[in-house]
């Protein structure tokens, strides 16, 4: 499948679900920034940040966090992945991790998508 084919679901469903953002920086989720990540021709991660503050309040504390090592982190994670999107698993997984809340530049960025299990 061409790559024009697998982003044309992504920004389908980016468009669709999450075009509308949370005035609550908290409430951000992974969708809402690749949304505004793939949105655009120029696809980079200090255009995405710049765009990003501009939702949020002037007075947030939030421009000072690295919040470009977390959009890097989520568009490895999703666009940068999953080239099959049409595949029906590969979709729900992609789904799962638009639906998790935004890291907002933690220190530690986290890649797990699932609770291991204690034994």
């Amino acid at each position: 499948m061409p790559v024009n084919t697998v982003l044309g679901i992504a920004k389908k469903y980016l468009l669709e679900n999450f075009s509308n953002f949370p005035i609550a920086h908290e409430n951000f989720l992974n969708g809402h920034i690749l949304y505004i990540f793939a949105s655009k021709r120029d696809k980079s991660r200090a255009r995405t940040k710049r765009e990003l503050l501009s939702l949020l309040p002037s007075d947030s504390s939030i421009s000072y966090l690295p919040i470009n090592a977390a959009v890097q982190n989520v568009v490895e994670r999703t666009l940068n992945k999953f080239k099959k999107l049409s595949d029906q698993r590969e979709f729900e997984i992609f789904d799962f991790i638009c639906q998790e809340k935004f890291p907002w530049g933690s220190p530690k960025v986290i890649t797990c998508t699932s609770v291991p299990s204690v034994a």
